[in-house]
């Protein structure tokens, strides 16, 4: 699961815990929602072969309650981008709309079999380009950077201590 806002910032892979820079709840969470897709992506690379696909979506503005949870400047900043962009609004669903597009990815035909793309209003996504606005349907230029999405993947066995299966010997620790 991504969401529109992962086209305010790539992954850091420099800095994923912002050990190096200021933290910035909203870059943490887009940053975060780069990192689905490329996870997404890189499943399907490595595994589409073996039946097991990864799809990357944007459900839409959901209301669901966990707004609450927010920090106060990750509200703020929302409510300044909303006043940036009214156009925003327009891409706010219901629960049922918003499930829809995360639904079709899951059991839909058309996707039988299919992964590493990215959806957004139960459709295939087309890159986005950033003088259309934040509300306009699309990825971001990033979304499929094959070089980072491997160097993610390993990245994330090593946080975990896994070992790749072309590799014999575990990251971090070797």
């Amino acid at each position: 699961m991504s969401s529109l806002i992962h086209r305010y910032s790539p992954v850091k892979l420099d800095d994923y815990n912002f050990q190096h820079s200021p933290y910035d709840p909203a870059i943490a969470y887009a940053s975060s929602k780069s990192c689905n897709i490329w996870f997404a992506n890189e499943l399907e690379r490595r595994y589409a072969g073996k039946g097991l696909h990864g799809i990357s979506l944007h459900p839409g503005g959901i209301e669901t309650g966990l707004q609450r949870f927010h920090a106060p400047d990750y509200l703020q900043l929302m409510q300044q981008v909303m006043i940036q962009d009214p156009d925003i609004m327009k891409t706010f669903k219901s629960l049922e709309q918003g499930a829809a597009t995360t639904v079709l990815a899951a059991i839909g035909r058309s996707f039988e079999g299919k992964g590493g793309v990215y959806l957004d209003d139960c459709a295939v996504a087309k890159p986005w380009l950033s003088d259309q606005g934040i509300a306009a349907p699309g990825y971001a230029p990033w979304a499929f950077d094959e070089a980072g999405q491997e160097k993610l993947w390993k990245d994330s066995l090593t946080f975990v201590g896994l070992t790749d299966e072309n590799d014999d010997k575990p990251y971090g620790d070797a």
